[in-house]
C-alpha cells in the first residue's frame, strides 16, 4: 500500500512538471483530476505496461530497445483517452535564440506531441525516483 500511494505521488507530481514544461499537454480541473491522472497513470504502468513489454519483446530485441518507446507512448496514448480532463494538442514551437544559437520556429503535431511528453515523462519519473532512491 505505501508503495503504491509513493507511486501515485510520483505520478502527481510527474503530470504538474510535465503541465509546465510541455506547451500542448494540460490538465483541466482541480488538484482531485490530478489525483485522479496519477492513480489511472500508475495503474496502467503497473498492469498494461508490462503485459505491453512483453508482447513487443521480439522486436524490441530486433530494435535494440527503441520499440519501448513505442509502449510508452501507447500506455499514455491509452492514459489520455481514459481521463478527459488530459488535454494534449499539437502547438506551435515559438524559437529560441542563445548565444547565437537560433532554434527556428516550429510547428509541433499532436503526434510529436505524443511522443515529446511520452519521453518526459518517463525522464521525469525517473529523476524523481532517482530522487528518492527507489
Amino acid at each position: 500500500m505505501k508503495a503504491l500511494l509513493r507511486t501515485i505521488i510520483i505520478y502527481a507530481v510527474s503530470l504538474k512538471t510535465l503541465e509546465f514544461l510541455i506547451i500542448g499537454f494540460r490538465i483541466e480541473g482541480t488538484l482531485i483530476t490530478l489525483l485522479t491522472a496519477a492513480v489511472v497513470l500508475a495503474l496502467l504502468y503497473k498492469f498494461l505496461h508490462p503485459i505491453l513489454k512483453m508482447l513487443t519483446f521480439p522486436i524490441n530485441i530486433m530494435t535494440f530497445g527503441t520499440a519501448s518507446l513505442l509502449t510508452n507512448i501507447v500506455v499514455f496514448y491509452l492514459f489520455t483517452r481514459l481521463v478527459p480532463q488530459v488535454k494534449i494538442s499539437s502547438f506551435v514551437f515559438p524559437g529560441l535564440t542563445f548565444s547565437g544559437i537560433v532554434i527556428p520556429k516550429v510547428a509541433i503535431s499532436l503526434f510529436f506531441v505524443y511522443i515529446v511528453t511520452s519521453i518526459a515523462l518517463f525522464f521525469i519519473v525517473s529523476g524523481i525516483r532517482w530522487l528518492l532512491d527507489e
